[in-house]
């Protein structure tokens, strides 16, 4: 097999943006909602080694958490998972774990898992893989070609105790599953840092979404 059918799937949701990471401010005043909006492309690596090039197998992974606030109503923030590989039989899990400095967070979606197929064109693309070195990325170029693919979707609750845990982490990595192939997804140090902000944004959001409580009446 030629050597960019072997990456043909890491770059195609990737091509379209310059940024891997994009944040934007929410108020729609029809809906009354208030928030944020933080989406990131990344690459995720297979845990199972293979023949494609370094023995790895990469995947395009994209990553959108949404923070919405309503008038009178808890804040809610959810993450939104989407993967493309080539047409296989085997389902994007429900499960997924956040590596936060090495303690493992278990989140299971709260829908069942979405499959879209379509087709695609020719597209060259060059894509930036987190290492640990330092550089922190690796560049990888490669060249799609026509053929059939499919999109698999997820979405988890994000409890309001972990927003403090993952706003103050240093390392973070996310293991996915297609089936039982693992699926690591390494942030660079950019992409926590987006991260983290876009959480210590969603709590100060949140603190400000309750009325302020009078002086007489608060307890400390």
């Amino acid at each position: 097999m030629k050597q960019s059918i072997l990456l043909i799937w890491v770059v195609f949701l990737l091509s379209s943006c310059v940024s891997t990471s994009h944040m934007v401010e929410i108020n729609d005043q029809y809906k009354g909602i208030k928030g944020i909006k933080l989406t990131q492309n990344l690459i995720g690596i297979s845990a199972e080694k293979n023949a494609s090039i370094n023995g790895n197998k990469y995947f395009s992974v994209s990553f959108a958490y949404n923070l919405e606030i309503k008038k009178n109503e808890l804040a809610s923030l959810t993450l939104n998972v989407q993967t493309q590989t080539p047409l296989r039989p085997d389902e994007l899990d429900s499960v997924i774990f956040l590596d936060l400095d090495n303690e493992k967070i278990k989140l299971i979606s709260t829908d069942s898992s979405q499959k879209k197929i379509g087709k695609r064109p020719n597209t060259t693309s060059s894509v930036s893989v987190a290492t640990d070195d330092k550089t922190e990325e690796q560049i990888i170029t490669t060249t799609t070609e026509n053929g059939s693919y499919q999109l698999m979707f997820h979405q988890y609750k994000v409890p309001e105790n972990l927003w403090v845990s993952i706003a103050n982490t240093e390392k973070i990595l996310y293991r996915l599953y297609i089936g039982k192939e693992g699926i690591d997804v390494k942030l660079s140090s950019a992409q926590s840092a987006k991260l983290k902000e876009f959480f210590n944004r969603a709590i100060q959001q949140n603190k400000m979404s309750f009325p302020a409580i009078p002086e007489g009446q608060k307890k400390w």
